[in-house]
């Protein structure tokens, strides 16, 4: 379970009605994988730091999300993220377990949600008790759970934002900072901020054009952590019944992993797949199994007792939404539809662990011992049938969102730049970008809305981008794509760069999120201290 009752968390008002003030250099809204960096890169700067979280855990997409096996391309194991990395390794090494548990081989690194949030825990309580600031001096990071941001708050003229108010705990209070950053996992702050935006291949503020509510973007997931449970699955974790439109989502399944599956032997993959292999595609080490277990063999794959439900449960995935592939844009603009879209895709997760259980007759159900929370299942009790509450409530807080909205930047990051100057990076062509602030490494990766039509024709990117300008190594990220290009006191991290769709499924991964949230991070602080 997890152990986050380490930290202090600032205390909330005494009184709902009043509301209280207070002041910090930099606020941080969104605890994910880049927010939680940026706020520990500023606080060890020396500045006072904020950061809101709307979950109860620290880690965005590898925690509350649960997407644990990190997409680094065994590289970019530097900075915070390095840093985080060497705790992940130490925690295992003292109870004998492997971390190269997924995506069949033993060079990776996986891990268990709660043991990441502890991890991030601990190096925010470095920052706080003095071990890692700059002047070795204990910092200023209060952490706020369970918060929403109602308000953001603007100087006079409108050009400056200069705070928040903010829900924590259903107790307002209002924050003012110097710096804002909106890290936050679907970038809701850019519309409250009035921030010019991207939302699908649409743009939002001074250079809005014709809004096409139905333009797409990528596929969501809500990922379930589940575990092997050797003496059968306890009663109270069976999925008796299929949910709505098992026999849509049966036929996607089917195409993925079946009882005579292939093994995996190799790229391009044979689908579909055995269970050994599907399992040791997002294997987990198991911190409470006995012996170890890794992904270097289809023997050792035969060992793993922990995974995660992240391939086949792609919402709405093959067969898109309403004819098209993708979710419409009306996802980040409308919340009741965001709401019942989240749980359409929690009741596809469902659908997996019934075939799982009764089709391929697999004694794999969700972990008891990662996630148990009644709040999971009261967010999507409206369209989730109550007989499933006791799996929902062992579900990650969210699902995993792989695109958010897109500041509007100083610059916008375009796909092609990512391949140039990843070449520069393999063929020493001098071709670098000499205002880089953070180093990434991925592919052009979206799960859906790829098609020309739902790409940015102004950037020149089409369906055939993907594959010309796929990065081929490390590539920079320059400094402007943090910076709001009509607005000041503010900065995006975690998704919401200024970027273009395709870019942004190169810079959307845990590593590089929680890298660039580092930069934005010292960014804020630097500029503090500057007075600019």
């Amino acid at each position: 379970m997890f152990m986050i009752v380490s930290i202090s968390v600032a205390a909330c008002p005494r009184s709902a009605e009043a509301v209280e003030t207070r002041d910090y250099d930099v606020i941080v809204v969104g605890a994910g994988t880049g927010g939680i960096a940026a706020a520990i890169q500023a606080g060890r700067l020396g500045a006072r730091v904020a950061l809101f979280e709307d979950t109860n855990v620290l880690g965005g997409q590898m925690v509350a999300s649960a997407v644990s096996t990190m997409d680094d391309m065994y590289g970019t194991r530097w900075g915070l993220y390095g840093e985080f990395l060497d705790g992940i390794l130490k925690y295992y090494s003292s109870l004998g377990k492997s971390v190269g548990t997924c995506y069949w081989t033993p060079i990776t690194v996986a891990f268990e949600p709660d043991v990441a949030d502890y991890i991030l825990a601990e190096m925010i309580k470095d920052v706080r008790e003095g071990r890692t600031t700059v002047d070795g001096k204990p910092g200023i990071l209060d952490v706020y759970f369970k918060s929403k941001v109602q308000r953001v708050l603007k100087s006079s003229d409108g050009k400056t934002v200069t705070g928040i108010i903010v829900d924590v705990r259903g107790k307002k209070f209002q924050c003012n900072s110097k710096v804002l950053i909106d890290a936050t996992e679907y970038g809701d702050l850019l519309p409250l901020a009035g921030a010019s935006y991207r939302v699908g291949r649409n743009v939002v503020g001074s250079d809005s054009k014709d809004f096409d509510e139905d333009a797409r973007v990528q596929d969501i997931t809500w990922v379930a952590v589940i575990k092997h449970y050797p003496g059968g699955v306890p009663d109270d974790l069976k999925v008796n019944t299929p949910p709505p439109n098992y026999e849509q989502m049966r036929e996607t399944f089917k195409s993925y992993v079946a009882r005579d599956g292939f093994t995996f032997k190799g790229y391009p993959i044979k689908f579909p797949v055995d269970c050994p292999t599907h399992n040791a595609y997002r294997g987990l080490p198991d911190s409470l199994a006995p012996g170890d277990a890794d992904a270097s063999s289809p023997f050792t794959w035969l060992l793993l007792t922990k995974t995660e439900i992240n391939w086949a449960n792609d919402y709405p995935g093959k067969g898109g939404y309403k004819g098209k592939s993708g979710l419409p844009v009306t996802y980040f603009e409308d919340p009741n539809f965001r709401k019942e879209t989240e749980a359409k895709a929690m009741l596809v997760t469902i659908g997996f662990i019934y075939y799982l259980q009764n089709e391929l007759g697999c004694d794999w159900s969700v972990a008891s011992d990662i996630f148990e929370s009644e709040s999971t299942y009261e967010k999507v009790k409206d369209f989730v049938p109550f007989e499933y509450a006791s799996i929902a409530k062992h579900f990650p807080p969210r699902p995993y969102i792989r695109e958010s909205r897109r500041l509007v930047g100083v610059s916008t990051l375009a796909s092609h730049e990512l391949r140039v100057n990843s070449e520069s990076y393999i063929k020493n062509e001098g071709r670098e970008i000499p205002n880089s602030v953070a180093v990434g490494r991925y592919v052009l990766d979206l799960h859906g809305a790829d098609e020309t039509p739902q790409l940015e024709e102004e950037f020149g990117e089409t369906k055939e981008s993907i594959a010309k300008n796929k990065p081929v190594g490390p590539f920079q990220i320059p400094f402007e794509i943090f910076i709001p290009k009509d607005l000041d006191g503010f900065l995006a991290a975690e998704k919401n760069l200024s970027m273009t769709r395709l870019a942004s499924g190169a810079l959307r991964l845990q590593p590089i999120t929680m890298l660039t949230g580092q930069a934005a991070g010292a960014i804020a602080a630097v500029a503090v201290k500057e007075e600019v």
